[in-house]
C-alpha cells in the first residue's frame, strides 16, 4: 500500500494522475454512449421484427 501512495504522489509531482483521471472518465463516458446506441440498435431491432410480426398475421 505504501508504495502505491509513493507512487501517486510521484504522478501527482508531474500531473500524470489527473491525466490519467480524466482519461479514465472520457473512456466511461464513451462506454456509455456505446451502450445507449447498441441499446436504440436492439429496440430498433425488436421494432422491427414486431412490425414483420404483424405483417405476416395480417397476411395470414
Amino acid at each position: 500500500m505504501r508504495k502505491k501512495s509513493s507512487k501517486n504522489n510521484y504522478a501527482e509531482m508531474f500531473g500524470l494522475l489527473g491525466q490519467v483521471r480524466q482519461k479514465r472518465a472520457l473512456r466511461i463516458k464513451a462506454n456509455d454512449m456505446s451502450l445507449q446506441q447498441r441499446l436504440r440498435i436492439i429496440q430498433m431491432i425488436f421494432q422491427l421484427s414486431e412490425e414483420q410480426v404483424e405483417d405476416r398475421s395480417l397476411a395470414e
